[in-house]
């Protein structure tokens, strides 16, 4: 995370085993995902150039409210279909929320993620041990809910999808 070290060192100094590892595993057919705690963003390229197939990252983690960054909206538009999106509903809410505020959560998620590349909904940490299990049942309410092939692309899917379909 750069909350701990920053983008150079991180191009330094984890860059080339992060690629050393996903070469490992790519060599064998495998597939490799990260997750990076804190705030990424500034070096959502450089993951991405390491191979990853999958990213899941973390909420900002600004101190100051004011610089606080959208790290899934971000990573959207750097990614560009490059890379699979995880997350990044706000693992928080799962010790205290209200129903619609875990919607809310969930239908931004999808909203910002869903039409623009392959995603994979999911929260931005691992939910916390004292988490309501009410809470757990709105995410999959929610989920089942908006991330609804036919509400996220309409009747007739994602236009890639719609153009293949349709005769020349």
């Amino acid at each position: 995370s750069v909350s701990l070290i920053s983008p150079d060192n991180y191009r330094e100094f984890v860059a080339p085993y992060h690629k050393e590892l996903v070469e490992h595993f790519r060599a064998r057919k495998v597939g490799v995902t990260t997750h990076i705690c804190g705030t990424t963003y500034p070096i959502y390229e450089d993951l991405i150039e390491c191979g990853f197939t999958t990213i899941s990252f973390d909420l900002d983690q600004q101190a100051d409210p004011a610089l606080y960054v959208d790290q899934l909206a971000r990573f959207m538009a750097v990614a560009r279909g490059r890379v699979v999106a995880i997350g990044n509903v706000d693992a928080t809410k799962f010790e205290k929320t209200t129903r619609e505020a875990m919607w809310a959560e969930v239908r931004r998620c999808i909203d910002t993620a869903a039409r623009h590349s392959a995603y994979i909904l999911s929260t931005s940490c691992e939910i916390p041990p004292r988490s309501d299990p009410e809470a757990v049942r709105w995410f999959m309410e929610a989920a089942r809910e908006l991330g609804r092939y036919d509400r996220i692309f309409g009747p007739d899917g994602p236009p890639a999808v719609a153009e293949a379909a349709s005769p020349a």
